[in-house]
């Protein structure tokens, strides 16, 4: 009963602007008009059912609401009416008042939100799936219970403080002339292609995982590797760190384990390029243009 009535006091001072994150799984709900969804979206969820979900808004304090299981938080500004709200939500594919809603998987979101909108439901996507990878402690797997002053979980028996994970993975577009090398991976779905990424490996520098993933994975020697921008990807907890670098030498070699094609794309040749929103995306997008990257 102390749940349904902290719960009922919190929607009750939801207002209509509010974004809303609907994650179930890898899927993602968002409004009819293709946009996050607000609480004035969604009129005919009865308040109990909300018992069965916890949140947290942007704005608000969250001590009140940390004894409550699963509760999931996420931060950020957004351009809509009520800045710096936004509730994240754990739904239930078989939940009625899903109906008037749209199913879709990450990657479709990258053709339909506009930056803000995806920054945002990055952050929430991947507070999501901390919320569900790490629930007990790896030093004594003791329960972990949400920290009340950071986003932290704190062990209920130990005391150790985990954070959410963060994994630095780079991404580099290598250019010679008027083309750009681009790459089309096997975990990716086919109609995309993108450019040589990866994950930095322990005891490497940033710039050391660049040149050892391109020699990997399309066996190049590159130069001139300039940092550009960053940007938080949810696939998963990764922070992407986007450079730029020029050909140099050798024959693309493509590494089939992680790779089905590589090719040396023309600027002019749009239909192999990255949906926008995506990292690379704005890479390719900024390297014909000639500009530099905008840091801010």
């Amino acid at each position: 009963m102390d749940n349904i009535l902290i719960n009922h006091q919190f929607v009750s001072n939801q207002q209509s602007g509010d974004k809303l994150f609907i994650i179930s799984g890898d899927t993602v709900y968002l409004s009819s008009v293709h946009k996050l969804p607000s609480w004035s979206d969604i009129p005919s969820v009865p308040v109990p059912l909300m018992s069965f979900y916890h949140f947290v808004s942007f704005n608000q304090g969250i001590g009140n609401y940390l004894d409550l299981d699963y509760v999931a938080t996420a931060f950020g500004e957004s351009t809509t009416t009520h800045d710096h709200r936004g509730l994240l939500i754990e739904a239930q594919e078989e939940d009625a008042w899903l109906e008037s809603l749209l199913p879709c998987d990450f990657r479709s979101c990258l053709d339909l939100l506009d930056e803000t909108e995806l920054a945002l439901l990055a952050m929430a996507k991947n507070l999501y799936n901390w919320r569900v990878d790490v629930r007990y402690c790896s030093w004594c797997s003791g329960v972990l219970k949400d920290s009340i002053s950071e986003r932290a979980k704190v062990c209920t028996s130990c005391g150790r403080v985990h954070y959410p994970t963060i994994q630095p993975a780079i991404i580099v577009l290598i250019s010679q002339s008027e083309e750009m090398l681009m790459v089309q991976n096997l975990n990716v779905p086919k109609k995309y292609y993108g450019l040589v990424a990866g994950f930095v490996e322990m005891g490497e520098s940033i710039e050391q995982a660049v040149h050892r993933e391109v020699a990997e994975e399309v066996g190049l020697k590159i130069k001139n590797v300039r940092y550009q921008v960053s940007q938080m990807w949810p696939f998963r907890y990764s922070l992407m760190l986007a450079f730029t670098a020029d050909y140099v030498s050798g024959e693309l070699c493509v590494d089939t384990t992680e790779l089905a094609d590589a090719k040396w794309v023309h600027k002019t040749e749009t239909r192999y390029f990255p949906p926008r929103g995506t990292i690379a995306r704005r890479l390719i997008d900024q390297h014909i243009k000639g500009s530099a990257m905008d840091y801010s």
